[in-house]
């Protein structure tokens, strides 16, 4: 989890790394990215993203995501996701996609 929130583009985005366990769905192509660290941006406090953070996220504990996958190939460098670039999830809310953490559903 990184400190503070990043605006980026006039939106805040709460920012962590996930590794992935599991893939339940995977469109638009065949990657294999299971075991892979990933950069996670979601949107929050404005009409398009979630309306606030989400609380008390810690390290280790479980969390479900659905976004669009960014692959390392296309992503590029923020504030938060240098040294070295990572694949990133984002549009991680309506109408895209969701997080659930600690039996919570956001969107």
């Amino acid at each position: 989890m990184f400190e503070a929130p990043e605006n980026h583009h006039g939106a805040n985005h709460q920012h962590f790394t996930v590794k992935i366990e599991t893939v339940l769905k995977f469109e638009g192509g065949d990657a294999d990215i299971n075991g892979q660290t990933v950069f996670v941006a979601v949107r929050f406090g404005d009409n398009e993203g979630l309306d606030h953070e989400i609380p008390d996220l810690k390290a280790g504990e479980p969390i479900e995501l659905q976004g669009e996958y960014i692959s390392i190939a296309s992503a590029y460098p923020t504030e938060d996701n240098s040294n070295p670039v990572l694949p990133v999830l984002h549009f991680t809310h309506h109408p895209v996609g969701y997080v659930v953490y600690e039996g919570v559903h956001y969107s």
